[in-house]
């Protein structure tokens, strides 16, 4: 659902059906560690046409910082105020508790979640629902390039071990146009069965 700042909303609903897949072994499966360079990232938008990089696979390579290629960004013109997601859809059910998000570059127009609606949501038996988390340092509560901290800060969310086939982010994306900014997005956790 996007919701414009007259209170106008739009709904879609999409069923992702992932087919055609090659599994790739992982050799650490089973045990604790970032799951996310053996997720598939999602994101609200994939189309972007902001500076950053095109590749959605940016927020899962380990590599924190840098410039605009080093981060995903999604900038696509003036849309102001709605809510966007990031996060990955796991092959198999994972056990997790914790998420690490580097954020990507701001810019005086956005690039951050606004307003204190960041949350944190659990794909669950086939629902997204919201997760009680704790965040370090916390994640600042504004709509201004001036609310936020150094480009590339980075934000721990812990909350207790859930069982879950995916993870996001989600929120009110900031500024007058109204995008977010992803460097890295790491997801702690292990594998069900």
């Amino acid at each position: 659902t996007v919701t414009d700042v007259l209170g106008n909303a739009v709904t879609e609903k999409q069923t992702v059906k992932i087919t055609g897949a090659t599994a790739v072994e992982d050799p650490q499966a089973g045990t604790y560690r970032n799951l996310a360079p053996v997720m598939l990232p999602i994101c609200s938008d994939s189309l972007p046409t902001g500076s950053g990089s095109k590749d959605i696979y940016v927020i899962n390579d380990g590599k924190t910082g840098g410039g605009n290629t080093d981060q995903y960004d999604t900038y696509c013109g003036y849309f102001g105020a709605h809510e966007e997601y990031v996060g990955y859809l796991f092959k198999t059910s994972c056990k997790v508790d914790t998420i690490v998000f580097t954020e990507g570059m701001h810019f005086v127009n956005g690039g951050w979640f606004a307003g204190g609606s960041l949350k944190l949501q659990a794909f669950v038996e086939g629902a997204w629902v919201e997760v009680e988390k704790a965040v370090s340092p916390v994640y600042p509560n504004g709509n201004s390039m001036g609310d936020f901290g150094s480009q590339f800060e980075t934000y721990t969310f812990t909350f207790e071990e859930i069982t879950c086939d995916g993870i996001r982010l989600i929120g009110i994306a900031g500024g007058d146009a109204g995008f977010i900014s992803v460097s890295e997005l790491a997801v702690m956790g292990a594998e069900a069965n």
